[in-house]
């Protein structure tokens, strides 16, 4: 708990299922690469908070390693590594739920935004890799979240390319 004379900072966790783009997205919020980028999956293990000022204002950014159904969760690193990604859901003030555009929506998609509808946090749902996807993919996109994540119509939903510009994805 923040002592009287301490500001209360607002924490955002950026969350999803592996390989989604969130260490892209930290880093194009950021403007710079403070996490590595990788397609293999796992490259983030563990919960990395960065502070940063927007608009006159400290935020901090949780990037999170990827979520993984429970079945598929190996023991050792990678369960200490979605822990921590839950965790990190449980302190923050907003999770950014990131999707790939390039994947139809899961059921674990649904599940993480369960788990975050059920801690009581405010959520926004962003939909990555839009530059990827066709003309039909985002259309059937943009008819079908609002379907996915109907028991949480009051969350926002963006859809972004987290791609630095001019640079290729790896």
């Amino acid at each position: 708990m923040p002592s009287l004379t301490e500001p209360e900072i607002m924490k955002v966790a950026i969350v999803g299922k592996p390989n989604v783009g969130k260490s892209m997205l930290l880093n194009a919020i950021l403007g710079k690469e403070r996490t590595i980028v990788s397609n293999v999956p796992g490259t983030t293990r563990d919960a990395i908070d960065t502070q940063v000022d927007f608009m006159g204002k400290q935020v901090l950014l949780i990037d999170t390693a990827g979520i993984r159904k429970r079945g598929q969760i190996e023991t050792g690193i990678e369960q200490y590594s979605v822990i921590r990604s839950m965790h990190a859901i449980d302190r923050c003030d907003v999770a950014l739920l990131v999707l790939d555009a390039t994947e139809m929506f899961s059921a674990q998609d649904t599940h993480i935004a369960g788990y975050i509808q059920q801690a009581i946090k405010g959520i926004v749902i962003i939909v990555n890799k839009w530059d990827l996807v066709t003309n039909e993919d985002q259309v059937l996109w943009a008819e079908n979240t609002r379907k996915q994540f109907k028991f949480m119509a009051y969350a926002p939903v963006m859809f972004i390319s987290a791609k630095p510009a001019g640079a290729s994805r790896t």
